[in-house]
């Protein structure tokens, strides 16, 4: 293995497999889906080019679990954990999927429902980092290139919503994504889904809630929501798109109003 080439093992459907990670130094712990923070050893941060880079000492997976569950136990607020918790899965995804499984009932009420319902409330005020993808009637043209960006994960399901009937809470605009987040996270956990074969996807058509298009720090698309032919088009665009770059992948919908749920299918 050569210098800065890191055998990453994952755990995947009851078998361990391994990627090949190039990166060096902070770059390897900005990796997500590779970091361990104070979990890697020895060799490891050699490998990594990651001495001095941290403190000495290592922390065990288990370690940091027991730590972020004081945290998460020290919180009263759900969603003040949700955003704790969202926070560690965009930096550390071992520890994130750890402390998820070391009590599974605790805290997946807190990366879906019924804390999931408030993020996707208020998404715009919350974001932090980009997660997922958010095709627009500005980008669906350019589907195809874009989804060619995460061919390196080799991408095996995508949850995609248009965000119009989220939960009991209806048009929710941008922040449905939070829907297909969460529940991306749920596969990884219950399915063995490694989370980088995972692709969340909004299919921000607009939204009809004038609370959001009132609000003038809303991160989604400000207009109304396609209707009729122009709706069809666009999603039969995205469709055409991603079974061009991921014929063997599962695209799941999620969360569309019955109406347009009815009219995809015929």
């Amino acid at each position: 293995m050569s210098e800065n080439q890191y055998g990453f093992k994952y755990d995947e459907y009851g078998n361990t497999s391994e990627i090949l990670v190039y990166a060096s130094g902070i770059e390897a712990t900005s990796l997500s889906f590779v970091n361990k923070g104070t979990a890697f050893n020895e060799d490891e941060r050699k490998l990594l080019g990651l001495q001095a880079a941290l403190p000495p000492g290592i922390r065990s997976i288990e370690n940091q679990v027991y730590n972020s569950q004081q945290i998460v136990d020290n919180k009263c607020d759900a969603l003040e954990n949700y955003i704790f918790m969202r926070a560690m899965f965009d930096r550390n995804v071992t520890l994130s999927h750890a402390l998820i499984r070391s009590d599974l009932e605790n805290y997946m009420g807190i990366i879906y429902t019924p804390t999931v319902g408030d993020a996707v409330k208020k998404y715009s005020s919350m974001f932090r980092r980009p997660s997922g993808l958010h095709f627009t009637p500005d980008n669906i043209d350019q589907a195809e290139d874009i989804l060619r960006r995460y061919l390196h994960r080799d991408i095996r399901i995508a949850v995609v919503t248009d965000n119009e009937g989220i939960l009991g809470l209806g048009d929710q605009g941008a922040g449905g994504i939070a829907i297909s987040l969460g529940k991306l996270m749920l596969y990884s956990q219950g399915a063995g889904v490694a989370p980088w074969h995972c692709l969340p996807i909004s299919l921000d058509v607009g939204t009809d809630n004038q609370g959001l298009l009132n609000d003038p720090l809303y991160l989604g698309w400000h207009h109304r929501r396609l209707q009729g032919e122009e709706y069809l088009s666009f999603i039969g665009r995205f469709v055409r798109a991603f079974r061009n770059v991921y014929p063997n992948a599962l695209c799941q919908w999620e969360d569309f109003s019955n109406k347009n749920a009815f009219a995809i299918r015929d």
